[in-house]
């Protein structure tokens, strides 16, 4: 059997305040870029836990919690795609340079980051519907 990464977990606040659950896993020897993944709608960030596990003996990898979903809090309002696309680009924020995984309404949410943030960050955008 294959080794699995230890996933742990963390949080940041948005800058409108919202506290955003995010599982992460770190080889030993991080490499840029961190593969960050972001689910569907209603879908906890749990749901990438074994690309999570085994992508993370070799990469660094992160999943988001959008807001409401998950162990993410949920917030009164910011449920619109603009502020969805906020809250992954204060996530992505973390890290070098990212590739980033949408799948589902995180595709869409994805694809707004990129409309309103540009690729700079990026080292990849993979949507998977």
């Amino acid at each position: 059997m294959a080794s699995e990464a230890r996933v742990e977990s963390s949080y940041f606040v948005t800058s409108d305040g919202v506290r955003l659950h995010v599982l992460e896993a770190e080889p030993p020897a991080p490499r840029a870029p961190v593969i960050t993944f972001v689910p569907g709608w209603s879908m906890p960030a749990e749901i990438w836990r074994t690309q999570l596990a085994t992508l993370g003996t070799r990469y660094r990898v992160a999943a988001l919690d959008p807001r409401g979903q998950g162990a993410s809090q949920i917030a009164a309002s910011g449920y619109t795609a603009e502020r969805r696309a906020d809250d992954i680009a204060e996530f992505v924020a973390r890290y070098p340079k990212v590739v980033l995984v949408g799948w589902s309404l995180g595709a869409l949410e994805a694809l707004q980051y990129v409309h309103m943030q540009g690729e700079a960050k990026l080292a990849g955008l993979v949507l998977v519907d």
